[in-house]
């Protein structure tokens, strides 16, 4: 009994003194309390650094993302200016430019097999981030224009007066020209001319001398554009845009001076075997016999005196003569107005082919209705006192839009020419002009000659002239534009490109 008395007095000892025993608790909790905050701690710190992370790579992803949407633009850029520049989109990767805030970047524009769609992408690379975006749209259609814009001058097309240096387009004999001139070539303005139009575009060198003058102090050129080595006013040869040819010195005035042609327009292409044949084949209805040719051969075979008659009729008894000649849809008619002569009035709707040269004289007055084409396998000759009008009067009033005629030449020499495959044509050189005005005549009509045109004594054109060379002497030409080319004109195409829709089907 004594025994377990003892035991039960030390147990009731040993609580109370771990009861009033403090220090062994406080260690336990301060170990305690010391794990918790260091587990906390490292959470917190871990959580910071994750967070920090996750925003600089976010910070990444979006300036990969922005140079990506940047390359999309060059490729974008690179299908839709194809349609100002007439050029062909870029293909494959193609470096984005250096971007002061650093990565990097590349676009591409490629089209599908269906040769339709074009899939254009770019990507965009920021300290090791990387992103896409891609957007389609329809392949830049290709279309084929047409491109008036050389009927708006004088065009003289040779090149080769600037190796003999000669000047084959020429101004003098106290001509006045007042319409934009365009020459290839040498040009000479001298013998007391008078160039009063907007516009001169030389391709080789400019003589002003003899008394002759480009513009004046007080109403100068717009535009004067010297491409050649050499610019001659009076006495001096100067470099263009220099001293006398700096367009403000007597004789030689203009707003604007350069040394770059400001256009490069050229001679359309003329098929006289085409034309031919096309008009060969076709229905024709109400035609004087042998007005288009008169041995069914293309080669030149009917003289002007008899293919003038043909297309001018007339008849001093019993009546005026008349036709009403269809070829195909295309119409001519022919109204004589006086017995006592060839006047008369010709209506043209559409384009058509005489295999021979004209010729008027004796003062024929041609007033002509319509808008047309009239090809001519030959020559021409204007002499007189003639004139063929789109207005009564022949006054600048003439609105070729209403009533717009074009002749085209051939200029083939022979008649009938033994060799049409290579025919021998007209040569100012050998004293033969393809189109000759002069005599006091007056003419209201675009021409296209293949070889040398004359405008001399007193005659005056009013209409705009593409030749091989041009001389101007002893008349004047005023030009009255044409703003809607009559059917069958000779024109240049070009090749235009136009974006068919906007992009569409963007991701990224």
């Amino acid at each position: 009994m004594r025994r377990c008395g003892f035991s039960a007095d030390v147990s009731r000892v040993l609580t109370r003194r771990l009861v009033h025993d403090e220090q062994g608790i406080a260690l336990v909790l301060a170990l305690v309390t010391l794990v918790v905050l260091s587990l906390t701690t490292v959470a917190v710190l871990t959580g910071s650094a994750l967070n920090h992370r996750s925003s600089l790579r976010s910070a990444e992803a979006k300036r990969a993302f922005a140079l990506a949407e940047l390359a999309l633009a060059y490729a974008q850029g690179s299908v839709y200016s194809a349609a100002s520049s007439h050029k062909s989109p870029l293909l494959g990767d193609q470096p984005l430019p250096a971007q002061a805030g650093g990565g990097s970047g590349t676009y591409s524009a490629n089209v599908a097999s269906d040769g339709v769609t074009w899939t254009m992408v770019g990507t965009g690379t920021f300290d090791g981030t990387t992103r896409t975006v891609k957007s389609q749209a329809n392949v830049p259609s290709q279309d084929l224009v047409q491109d008036k814009s050389v009927w708006n001058y004088l065009y003289a097309d040779s090149t080769a007066g600037k190796s003999a240096n000669t000047c084959e387009t020429t101004i003098n004999g106290g001509t006045t020209v007042s319409v934009p001139l365009f020459t290839r070539d040498n040009l000479c303005i001298t013998g007391g001319a008078h160039f009063t139009g907007t516009q001169i575009e030389v391709g080789g060198n400019l003589t002003v001398n003899g008394g002759a003058n480009v513009g004046t102090s007080g109403s100068p050129l717009d535009t004067l554009n010297i491409a050649g080595t050499k610019c001659t006013n009076g006495t001096l040869t100067v470099t263009p845009t220099t001293g006398v040819c700096d367009g403000t010195h007597a004789s030689l005035y203009a707003s604007h001076v350069g040394t770059t042609l400001g256009l490069n327009p050229g001679m359309p292409t003329v098929d006289l075997a085409q034309k031919y044949s096309d008009e060969a084949a076709a229905a024709k209805s109400g035609c004087p016999a042998g007005l288009f040719d008169n041995d069914s051969t293309l080669n030149n075979s009917m003289s002007a005196a008899t293919l003038t008659a043909k297309l001018f009729p007339y008849s001093y008894y019993p009546a005026p003569l008349s036709y009403d000649c269809f070829v195909g849809s295309n119409e001519l008619k022919w109204t004589q107005t006086s017995t006592a002569s060839s006047n008369g009035t010709l209506y043209v709707s559409g384009t058509f082919y005489f295999d021979g040269s004209l010729a008027l004289g004796n003062g024929q007055q041609i007033l002509y209705k319509g808008q047309g084409s009239l090809y001519f396998t030959g020559t021409a000759s204007i002499a007189g006192g003639a004139s063929i009008c789109g207005i009564a009067g022949c006054t600048r009033s003439w609105n070729p839009d209403v009533n717009g005629l074009i002749l085209i030449f051939g200029c083939w020499k022979n008649s009938p020419e033994s060799n049409p495959s290579s025919p021998t044509l007209t040569s100012a050189q050998n004293g033969t002009y393809c189109l000759n005005i002069g005599g006091g005549d007056t003419v209201q009509f675009g021409s296209y000659v293949a070889t040398d045109y004359q405008l001399a004594g007193g005659g005056t054109n009013m209409g705009p002239v593409l030749a091989k060379t041009l001389t101007l002497g002893g008349g004047g030409s005023t030009l009255i534009p044409f703003h809607t080319m009559p059917p069958g004109t000779p024109l240049n195409t070009q090749n235009d490109y136009i974006p068919a829709t906007p992009p569409t089907n963007w991701n990224g």
